[in-house]
């Protein structure tokens, strides 16, 4: 029962989350939300040994969080054009690339911790949840996490990646990142 709870709690406040990226504005209020309200409620409760992991768990959600926000940003276009606004459209590309390397990078620490050497690092996130962590682990709930943010921001971003190929090349590359 306890357990179910926990999954409840942490798909509430991940939908929090969704809630708050997609919300216009930002700067302090969205970082003192992903920290304060969601991160810190998504990992658990801090224990002394654990204080350390729970921290940059919360540190890691909060930065995910932020390249999600930037990466769902509409790409607006030059008026009485069909161009879209190059900054917006260099800020998508950096945001991806971003997204990409911090997947990337989660899995290493992820392997690290867990994995054994043998699995290559593109099976981390299908394999998380079989191997040896238990339930309640943040290395879970992170999973759970990433494929909740950013699953719905690859399919934002999919009628720009039909016009813009380097858009395209990004997502398809988080795609076989997460696959």
């Amino acid at each position: 029962v306890e357990n179910a709870m926990n999954r409840v709690d942490i798909a509430n406040y991940t939908q929090l989350a969704l809630y708050q990226i997609h919300r216009s504005g930002g700067s302090e209020l969205f970082w003192h939300d992903m920290i304060n309200s969601c991160g810190v409620n998504l990992f658990g409760q801090v224990t002394a040994s654990s204080q350390i992991s729970h921290h940059s768990h919360t540190i890691a959600f909060a930065v995910l969080a932020s390249f999600v926000k930037i990466s769902s940003g509409k790409v607006r276009m030059v008026s009485n054009n069909t161009e879209p606004v190059p900054r917006d459209v260099a800020s998508k590309l950096v945001s991806l690339e971003l997204l990409l390397h911090f997947i990337k990078m989660w899995h290493v620490a992820i392997r690290g911790e867990s994995m054994t050497n043998d699995m290559e690092l593109s099976d981390c996130l299908g394999h998380l949840s079989v191997e040896g962590i238990e339930e309640g682990d943040s290395a879970v709930t992170m999973v759970y996490i990433i494929r909740r943010l950013v699953v719905p921001t690859l399919l934002s971003n999919t009628s720009m990646s039909l016009e813009d190929c380097r858009i395209y090349r990004r997502i398809i590359r988080i795609i076989s990142e997460l696959w």
